[in-house]
């Protein structure tokens, strides 16, 4: 997942890169910038980016409370939903629009 940032939130992210700690920084407020397979349009949804400890990637959080990618992350999601996103992610649009599931862990 991408996000963007305003100027200054990019500012002071990129000064706090490498320093311990900045996990406590507040969420930045960003634009999802990417389709996610599986879900309907995702970009340029309302998304806060949440830093983490230094070496690990921000986590982004959708905020666009009904987007269904909002519930997923808020609820979770089944196997069988789990399943059904790999396949829209590894295989073709239309092969995942056909029905036809062939096992996620060989693409092809």
């Amino acid at each position: 997942m991408w996000s963007t940032l305003s100027e200054a939130n990019f500012k002071r992210a990129t000064e706090l890169w490498e320093t311990a700690g900045r996990e406590a920084e507040p969420p930045y407020f960003g634009w999802l910038s990417n389709q996610i397979p599986g879900y309907s349009s995702t970009i340029n949804i309302k998304a806060l980016v949440h830093t983490q400890p230094v070496g690990i990637r921000p986590q982004i959080k959708v905020i666009e409370e009904e987007h269904p990618l909002a519930t997923d992350q808020a609820s979770g999601i089944s196997r069988e939903r789990f399943e059904d996103l790999i396949h829209a992610a590894w295989h073709k649009p239309e092969e995942a629009a056909s029905g036809e599931r062939k096992p996620w862990w060989k693409p092809w």
